[in-house]
């Protein structure tokens, strides 16, 4: 496993996961908590770890634009909009791994934004 490059959450080194979010190969560390932000990624190569049982909230909650991202051990809760489309993870790119991710009380888990070059499916690992 790669070194944390960064840890998110109240008292840690970044207060919020989009605020930790930075360079390609980074690993970041989100720790328990319920945040109402939502993370705009654009690095590649880059592996997002939950630690403990709470999760991230917000109609998107992870956006991801960089190729090759690893999710794992989050729980990513009540992604929803009027319009109906709120979701856990939205896919802009390709190469998208979801390890042991729990989706809860969103509209969808997933919602894709395709692309010549977007990857048909996140691989997923429930």
């Amino acid at each position: 496993m790669r070194q944390i490059a960064g840890i998110a959450g109240a008292g840690q080194q970044y207060g919020l996961p989009s605020e930790a979010i930075a360079a390609d190969g980074d690993t970041i560390q989100i720790m328990p908590g319920d945040y109402f932000a939502c993370s705009m990624v654009r690095a590649n190569e880059l592996t997002i770890i939950g630690q403990g049982d709470d999760g991230m909230t917000e109609k998107v909650i992870l956006v991801l634009r960089g190729n090759d991202i690893m999710v794992r051990d989050l729980a990513l809760r009540r992604a929803r909009v009027p319009d109906g489309n709120g979701a856990g993870i939205r896919l802009e790119n390709q190469n998208l791994t979801v390890d042991h991710v729990r989706f809860e009380t969103n509209r969808r888990a997933f919602s894709e934004r395709w692309s010549a070059t977007a990857s048909p499916s996140p691989h997923w690992r429930p």
